[in-house]
């Protein structure tokens, strides 16, 4: 719903979708910092804070890790931009601009398929 809505107010002028620069050396550092983080601590943000709640003292060191982490990107950033950027930055990619095709050519086909999907798999047993 969500996907296919913000197409919609994009294409209507409505809303404007900003896309990010790509930086593809930092995404690839980010996901094995975030990835060796999940593996060690059994939590990704969001069930961290849940067990949190919960009152299990090792979600908390978990979101201080996270909490360290996000603080030293941050200060870390201004001066790994340029070198980042002229490693592999490519700019805003998009998956419709990939094709050369109109947001809404890729966002209402996937629109339907979810909404097939859930309609058609819950009826579906395992074997």
């Amino acid at each position: 719903v969500g996907l296919i809505g913000v197409h919609v107010l994009d294409a209507a002028g409505v809303a404007h979708m900003k896309v990010k620069d790509l930086y593809l050396p930092g995404i690839i550092i980010a996901g094995l910092i975030f990835g060796v983080g999940f593996a060690v601590t059994g939590y990704c943000p969001g069930t961290a804070l849940a067990a949190a709640a919960e009152g299990k003292p090792d979600a908390w060191m978990t979101i201080v890790g996270g909490l360290c982490g996000a603080l030293t990107f941050a200060f870390l950033w201004p001066d790994l931009e340029s070198s980042l950027a002229s490693l592999g930055g490519f700019g805003p990619v998009t998956l419709h601009g990939s094709f050369g095709v109109e947001g809404l050519l890729i966002a209402l086909p996937l629109g339907v398929l979810c909404l097939w999907g859930a309609v058609k798999l819950p009826g579906v047993r395992a074997t």
